[in-house]
């Protein structure tokens, strides 16, 4: 039984997903190959209909994965096709309560050191140096963490 994807808020309706179950976290085979950096794989299940900015349960997109990870050519490829940069993660009331989540690529980069991918993020996409997670911490004091 494949499940119904489940996107943030913000994009729209959901669709079928035809390329398996999601995992415990709610992650989807676009989403795990975003961590991977598998733009052969990303590009396929966006031609056979997947949502550049579905997200996991805990507010996760391919795009945010790549940023975590420092793959720029991935992080290029998903805005190309229109991920949100800016999108941040959006989580259950309970754990926007307890200020989790919020956090956007920007931030996620970084937290990890990924100073090429901040660059990119910065100067050729436009993030916003300013935006603030859940917890009211932005990208610089991040990169303190």
């Amino acid at each position: 039984m494949f499940l119904k994807d489940r996107c943030c808020q913000k994009n729209g309706s959901a669709g079928e997903s035809d390329f398996g179950r999601r995992k415990k976290n709610g992650a989807t085979p676009f989403i795990i190959a975003g961590t991977h950096g598998d733009e052969r794989l990303l590009q396929r299940f966006l031609s056979e209909g997947a949502n550049v900015n579905e997200c996991d349960f805990n507010g996760f997109t391919a795009f945010m994965e790549a940023a975590v990870y420092g793959i720029v050519e991935a992080l290029r490829f998903l805005f190309d096709k229109g991920a949100y940069v800016n999108l941040r993660r959006e989580t259950t009331e309970d754990k926007r309560r307890l200020k989790k989540g919020g956090a956007t690529a920007l931030m996620s980069a970084a937290e990890n050191g990924h100073t090429e991918a901040l660059s990119i993020l910065l100067n050729d996409m436009g993030a916003e140096v300013d935006a603030l997670d859940n917890i009211g911490r932005n990208a610089l004091i991040r990169t303190l963490l």
